[in-house]
């Protein structure tokens, strides 16, 4: 009998080679729309699984839940299952003046402002992402005329702090660090993209991103009302289309049609 993974609740064989890894479970349905055949493999905490075809290639879709820790048993977990390509379709929060609501980043670093990455690699270690996956997701935005940022992404343990920072017991370290951050020119920040980079790459696994800017720089929101739904259709759009050129160049590097 195959061996079940304990959170993600798959096994051996139920899993596609390329994997989309947004956030909510509620993006992994609107992601499995755009696949060929795709059925619910498992739903099992904050991870819900679909697996179809995408371009005539078994593709799974693993929601991840917020935060690295949970990015990273799906990683160690999907991998275990077959996987050796895994994109995190997300969401972000501006750290620039350049980088509009509405816009997509493709992070080529991240900062490891958290700590599960340290369980895989020492904090030296840089956080970055597969330059094949990177260089399909940048053709598929160009390709569509959309208005994408390549650059250094932070990734942050705690989500409140960036933007509510002062009057806590850190607060004046905290502060201190993100206008460095800012002032070094980070373009976003977010909560799974070093631990996805550095696992995956401590397991051979190619990993990137592509996130949706859902607010300005400075002008962060917890209404519900200012969410921008047309975020959620365009980053899902982008990271399809982006697995769509990876799946043609795998298949021109081993000579395929």
């Amino acid at each position: 009998m195959a061996k079940r993974m304990m959170h993600v609740s798959l096994c051996p064989g139920e899993v596609g080679g390329y994997v989309l890894m947004p956030g909510s479970p509620e993006r992994a349905v609107r992601l499995s729309a755009y696949l060929e055949n795709a059925q619910q493999m498992a739903y099992f905490r904050e991870y819900q699984t679909f697996t179809g075809l995408l371009e005539g290639e078994r593709v799974s879709i693993t929601s991840t839940g917020m935060g690295g820790p949970s990015m990273a048993i799906a990683v160690e977990e999907l991998h275990e299952c077959g996987a050796h390509t895994m994109i995190r379709v997300g969401t972000c929060q501006s750290t620039s003046p350049k980088v509009h609501k509405g816009d997509l980043v493709l992070p080529n670093g991240a900062v490891r402002m958290e700590g599960v990455a340290n369980h895989y690699a020492p904090l030296e270690y840089p956080a970055v992402p597969d330059m094949d996956v990177l260089a399909a997701l940048e053709a598929a935005a160009r390709a569509r005329g959309k208005r994408y940022h390549v650059g250094v992404n932070v990734t942050k343990a705690c989500f409140s702090t960036q933007f509510a920072a002062a009057g806590r017991p850190m607060g004046y370290e905290l502060t201190k660090r993100w206008e460095a951050y800012e002032a070094g020119g980070a373009l976003s920040a977010d909560m799974g993209c070093a631990p996805l980079f550095v696992a995956a790459s401590s397991m051979g696994v190619r990993a990137g991103a592509v996130m949706a800017v859902t607010c300005e720089r400075g002008a962060y929101s917890d209404d519900w009302a200012d969410w921008p739904e047309e975020c959620e259709a365009l980053v899902c759009e982008m990271a399809v289309e982006g697995l769509r050129e990876l799946i043609r160049q795998d298949r021109a590097a081993r000579g395929e049609q």
